[in-house]
């Protein structure tokens, strides 16, 4: 069954990336159900907040025109969950409204990144305050993974201990079934 098993599995994975990328309400599912796991969705979530951030940041800063910024950074995010947010960010500001007030609708940014952003329309500055929340939640990100990391290294050393103990009793039980054998005759 061991190459059926590989089978299957190659074939499940191609499935997989074929309805991905085929299948826009799919990926959508995916995108929210990735930021919703239990350990790892927070750290998604400050990721795509990074990215959003930075890119976002950049793109203002070089000179390119809000829509256009907004239209690149929904598709360069890797989130189905952020490119959707952009999309009503960029009707309201075509409508003449704020980028803060729509991103507070949406609960992949929280209330600190919504403050940020009034604050930097405010004054001017959306590009600075977009560099802080970029840098606050690389900070961030870089702590989530070292303490993850941190966290499965126990894990991990248990897994090792089991592997190797149970591949020291695969190679003496047949040796102890010899002997046993031999003490009988």
């Amino acid at each position: 069954f061991g190459p059926l098993r590989v089978i299957a599995v190659v074939v499940g994975i191609r499935l997989y990336r074929k309805a991905y990328l085929g299948n826009s309400a799919f990926r959508l599912k995916v995108d929210r159900l990735k930021l919703r796991l239990p350990v790892f969705g927070t750290l998604f979530t400050k990721l795509a907040i990074s990215r959003w951030a930075r890119t976002l940041g950049t793109l203002l800063h070089v000179g390119v025109p809000m829509l256009q910024a907004l239209d690149v950074v929904g598709g360069t995010s890797g989130n189905s969950v952020v490119t959707l947010a952009m999309e009503d960010v960029k009707n309201e500001v075509r409508t003449g409204n704020q980028m803060s007030g729509p991103l507070s609708k949406h609960p992949l940014f929280p209330p600190m990144v919504v403050q940020m952003m009034e604050v930097g329309e405010e004054t001017g500055q959306i590009t600075e305050m977009l560099d802080k929340v970029a840098d606050y939640y690389d900070r961030e990100v870089e702590t989530a993974t070292d303490s993850l990391t941190a966290a499965m290294e126990p894990l991990l050393v248990v897994l090792m201990g089991v592997v190797i103990g149970t591949m020291v009793v695969c190679l003496y039980l047949p040796m102890f079934s010899i002997y046993q054998n031999i003490q009988s005759n």
